[in-house]
């Protein structure tokens, strides 16, 4: 069943949006960006604490925290499984487990092996060639 909220249910056609996925990585041109750093840095500061707990999508106070060599921790909603997928042996990452909003099952069957590597190289080159968030990287410095 899938949620009212989701445009279509989970499938291997959800590649696609990928394509929209920078927005939310650098949705900031370089100066508000390094605007925002500069605020966080205020607040990083006035605050004086010993140890800063970021949320995932606030890289400008990731960035502030590394800047003032402040201690941080980032609180990262995501499934372990995506964070360390690409670390796993045996390119395990790219076949055991499912490439998001597909919903295949994990692990993945094998017939679906070659559908879920094929998700994810299309994520992996929709984010290496997209020009906006190329940018956004420039801008962290």
């Amino acid at each position: 069943m899938t949620p009212d909220w989701l445009p279509h249910p989970p499938s291997t056609m959800s590649s696609k949006v990928f394509k929209n996925m920078d927005y939310v990585f650098t949705m900031y041109s370089d100066e508000d960006y390094a605007s925002l750093i500069g605020e966080a840095k205020v607040v990083v500061k006035t605050l004086d604490a010993d140890i800063i707990v970021v949320d995932t999508l606030c890289a400008f106070a990731v960035d502030a925290c590394r800047v003032l060599d402040r201690r941080y921790i980032i609180n990262n909603p995501t499934q372990a499984m995506d964070v360390v997928r690409m670390q796993q042996p045996w390119g395990k990452g790219f076949w055991h487990y499912p490439a998001l909003y597909t919903g295949l099952p994990y692990p993945v069957p094998r017939k679906d092996f070659l559908l879920n590597i094929r998700t994810l190289m299309i994520m992996i080159y929709t984010f290496a060639t997209n020009a906006r968030a190329r940018r956004g990287s420039r801008a962290r410095g």
